[in-house]
């Protein structure tokens, strides 16, 4: 998986799992995670989530913090080699 791509799955993966964890409305999961609806949309549509709110996405949503990565197939091998190759 390129990088741009696990870009689109994660961006899917974050609307996905709120939607999954029963938050119907992004505007009422933007307040859970104390920021405008705004910003919160564009995690949902173009940007990744920043690392500052990752901890408490995941609380929300009920997931360990791996698991927000485990995107498209061959998930865990591919994660590595991104992470590997951002260092």
């Amino acid at each position: 998986m390129k990088r741009s791509e696990f870009r689109v799955e994660f961006i899917k993966n974050t609307r996905r799992l709120r939607v999954k964890a029963g938050y119907g409305e992004a505007k009422e999961f933007a307040g859970y995670l104390g920021i405008p609806y705004a910003t919160y949309a564009k995690y949902e549509t173009r940007s990744l989530l920043p690392h500052y709110l990752i901890p408490k996405f995941c609380q929300l949503v009920h997931i360990p913090i791996k698991n927000l990565y485990d995107v498209g197939p061959k998930k865990i091998k591919e994660r590595h080699m991104l992470l590997a190759a951002a260092s």
